[in-house]
């Protein structure tokens, strides 16, 4: 009887242990959302940046099939929200996760970026080839202290759909996949950081399709 104790609570304490580890690591991955449908994947870092005037997202498009695929991704020079200006910028994609956070790296590059190329980038026109992992880096800029700040951003599509905390359907239903090419937005949700009057805005900003 005290042998089958035993074993009873060693069985539960690895069951305990495996149970705690795997929540662990379900809570490390809450950083990076990640969908992966039809071919490839989209995943999206935290939004990171500066209070009142820069946040910035990376995103890694990876292409998990066999066949290339054209990626097409344009923005526009200023957007408006709740009659607040805004621009989305594309930042170098040497510009990584980890050195955005850094104050030095900032200071030296991202500001610098922003003081020199202003106005450009906005585009991407690139062959995916098989395997390969694209990473795009996405700057939200507003006005000087602006009270429109993004709590959340995301490349979204139709079948790679960010779990925002509040995401209106009737938005997102727009991305369906047409017959040779699926659309990409860019999700910003302005309603966790500011009153929920601010929402959500959804901004068509690109295709993946595979050439003929």
């Amino acid at each position: 009887m005290h042998r089958q104790m035993t074993n009873r609570i060693i069985i539960g304490l690895i069951f305990i242990l495996c149970f705690d580890n795997c929540s662990n690591n379900n809570n490390n991955s809450l950083n990076i959302e990640r969908r992966q449908d039809f071919g490839f994947t989209i995943s999206n870092s935290v939004r990171h940046g500066r209070p009142n005037s820069f946040f910035s997202i990376s995103t890694t498009i990876t292409n998990d099939t066999i066949i290339p695929f054209h990626l097409k991704i344009s923005f526009s020079k200023e957007y408006v929200h709740n009659n607040k200006k805004f621009r989305v910028i594309l930042l170098p994609e040497s510009m990584t996760v980890e050195e955005q956070h850094s104050d030095d790296f900032f200071r030296s590059k991202v500001q610098k970026f922003l003081e020199t190329q202003i106005e450009n980038p906005i585009t991407i026109d690139k062959i995916i080839k098989p395997k390969e992992n694209y990473i795009i880096n996405i700057a939200f800029i507003n006005e000087s202290n602006s009270n429109v700040i993004p709590g959340q951003l995301a490349l979204i599509s139709k079948l790679h759909k960010f779990n925002f905390t509040s995401i209106p359907d009737s938005l997102i239903i727009q991305d369906r996949p047409t017959k040779d090419s699926l659309r990409i937005s860019l999700g910003l949700n302005f309603s966790i950081l500011t009153d929920s009057v601010y929402g959500f805005k959804l901004i068509p900003c690109g295709t993946i399709y595979y050439p003929n």
